[in-house]
């Protein structure tokens, strides 16, 4: 029989923080109970009354600090667990808390999982026993890639139905596999073909036979491919709309299927150079428009283009002889089309891939696609009109920004289904209670597919994306992401269009591009979103409109806001975040460690903007726990 579920106390000073914190971990209400005390004194006297199993404390506090409770609960409970947290951890402070008994610091800002994580650690004893799940709804492979890149030593026990097969796994490298009469990598894939089942990891005993040789990279991107041929019914064809495909073309080794860049989890690739020129292979088919972004990318010193493919099975060929840092891929293109050569230089190759495509309606679906599968940006095709010099800067840039993309961060990122039926949504409004701001930039794209379809329809918030993308592409995504979503989602209003002005609602969601001046407003008891008059309303000093808009939501917004940074968000402005955090607003960054254009976001870290940071399925918990 279970015994009474343990208890947790959070203290920390800072109220907004205190509050985030506490809404997130009570994602784990069913493992323990979450107290919270705003200062030492309030601390002790929960301690005095409550069995607490842990304490995790912030150092700095008024009255009664996190040392001097530290010490008062070890004089009073020494069987208590204590965590303290603290954003200037100096050697002195670290002797006084290891003498006094600290089982662990935590610096501040910290990841969200990482808490999470340190405070399960601290209340189980995870070694003693194997645990039990159900993998309805989960993906073994992703089971067995997290043991991998551990690495760990330990079996994993599979049945479904009558059926029982073992894998086994040993410093991180599958070994061995056996399924009823099949042994070796067959059996091994054979387990990963069965989609569900029951799984139970154990402890090692006796290292079984070694049985099979293979990394199990190769291992699991080749049990992709089989369970890919098995859904779809046969083992590929011509790439749709890329032309046919010639005899022994390696267009017919991928179908069109959505779901088959499940290898992409499976990744281990270098980062990109972080310095020097920039080599470009460009992959075009028109003979003229390679001519063009030529020019362009050459008019900069700092990027040499240094080779050129007319279709996606002969840049399959230059990258492999030229190592660009960095990839211009178009969509159409004939023998292979610009589709499957992504899927390829993502699993053999991988490299930073910045789409260059007309946005035509019948392109429009395909690029978000590629952006999901692992693009890190889009541009538009240079044309006669427009302002040229603009383009050539713009290209240029998304270039220089994209080259220093991580490959090796992407994960992919599963192709929500379309829901059908949203009659019992309803048309009621409701009123915006909180409001959620996401900052995403270059590789981020992929984050926002993933975060905003896995949000419920939060009737008191409203969410609004600003994401550094062409004008052309925000209302293609809006409807990609609503298509997908249970909150509807909503472009942000556009020049040119009858009404500048869109209210926010709770229930709603919206996205749009962030270098225009938006602002929220306020009318009567309602927010609204408008597109000011850029002549105007120019960007500030710092060039930043959307540091102005974070003021006027500031200034305006009744309730509480949380702001997410996530993969390639740019920040100039601090003003509209120093408001943030003055009104008692939440931010958190997206962990660098899983941000495919990392830097920007380690900057703000680095400028103490972020309260914490977390990886992308974190925030969705974040999110979600913030407007209960």
């Amino acid at each position: 029989m279970a015994g009474p579920k343990k208890k947790v106390l959070l203290v920390d000073d800072e109220l907004p923080l205190l509050e985030a914190l506490g809404k997130y971990l009570e994602l784990d209400r069913k493992r323990y109970d979450l107290l919270t005390a705003s200062d030492g004194k309030k601390a002790l006297d929960i301690v005095e009354r409550e069995d607490i199993s842990l304490v995790v404390s912030d150092i700095f506090m008024p009255e009664v600090s996190g040392i001097q409770l530290l010490n008062a609960i070890k004089d009073t409970r020494p069987e208590t667990a204590v965590v303290l947290m603290t954003a200037y951890p100096t050697p002195t402070i670290r002797l006084q808390a290891e003498k006094s008994g600290c089982v662990q610091f935590i610096g501040k800002p910290f990841e969200l999982s990482q808490l999470r994580k340190l405070i399960l650690a601290q209340l189980d004893k995870r070694d003693e026993e194997g645990f039990v799940g159900t993998l309805k709804k989960i993906q073994l492979v992703d089971l067995i890639q997290m043991c991998c890149l551990s690495p760990v030593t330990m079996s994993i026990q599979v049945t479904r139905g009558g059926e029982k097969g073992v894998i086994f796994l040993q410093d991180g490298e599958i070994v061995h596999a056996s399924c009823e009469d099949i042994e070796g990598e067959e059996a091994f894939y054979e387990i990963l073909g069965w989609g569900s089942g029951n799984f139970e990891t154990l402890p090692p005993d006796k290292v079984p036979v070694v049985n099979i040789e293979k990394n199990w990279q190769s291992l699991l991107m080749e049990a992709a491919r089989r369970i890919d041929e098995k859904d779809a019914g046969h083992s590929g064809g011509p790439e749709h709309g890329g032309g046919e495909a010639g005899e022994g073309s390696s267009a017919n080794l991928w179908n069109e299927d959505d779901d088959i860049m499940e290898c992409l989890d499976f990744l281990e690739a270098p980062d990109s150079c972080e310095a020097g020129r920039v080599g470009v292979l460009i992959v075009e088919d028109s003979a003229m428009m390679f001519k063009a972004l030529e020019k362009i990318l050459s008019s900069d010193k700092n990027i040499e283009v240094v080779g050129k493919a007319r279709n996606g099975a002969e840049a399959l060929e230059k990258v492999g002889e030229l190592s660009p840092d960095l990839i211009t891929l178009d969509v159409n293109m004939p023998v292979m089309d610009g589709g499957t050569a992504l899927k390829h230089i993502m699993i053999k190759n991988p490299c930073p891939v910045v789409i260059v495509s007309s946005m035509g309606k019948k392109a429009q679906t395909r690029v978000l696609d590629f952006l999901r599968l692992g693009a890190v940006d889009f541009i538009g095709k240079p044309s006669n009109t427009g302002d040229q010099e603009a383009y050539r800067k713009r290209f240029i840039e998304t270039v220089k920004v994209a080259r220093g993309a991580r490959t090796s961060n992407f994960k992919r990122v599963k192709n929500h289904k379309v829901i059908r039926d949203k009659s019992l949504l309803g048309a009621k409004e409701f009123e915006c209670e909180r409001l959620v701001i996401v900052k995403s930039g270059p590789g981020g794209y992929a984050e926002v597919m993933r975060i905003v379809p896995e949000l419920p329809r939060m009737l008191n918030c409203s969410v609004l994306v600003f994401q550094s993308m062409s004008a052309d592409l925000a209302s293609p995504l809006a409807t990609y992401l609503s298509d997908r979503c249970i909150a509807p989602v909503f472009e942000f209003p556009a020049f040119g269009a009858d009404d500048r002005s869109k209210k926010v609602s709770g229930g709603l969601c919206f996205i749009g591009p962030e270098d225009a001046p938006y602002a929220l407003v306020k009318k009567g008891s309602e927010y609204y979103l408008e597109l000011l008059d850029p002549s105007e309303e120019p960007p500030g000093p710092d060039g930043s409109h959307f540091d102005r808009f974070l003021v006027s939501a500031a200034e305006c917004f009744s309730g509480p806001i949380q702001l997410v940074f996530l993969s390639g968000a740019q920040m100039q402005g601090v003003e509209g975040v120093r408001r943030i955090k003055t009104k008692g607003g939440s931010i958190v960054a997206q962990s660098p460690s899983t941000a495919m254009v990392p830097a920007p976001v380690e900057k703000i870290i680095s400028k103490g903007m972020a309260d914490m940071k977390a990886a992308p399925s974190e925030i969705i918990e974040y999110i979600i726990g913030g407007v209960r």
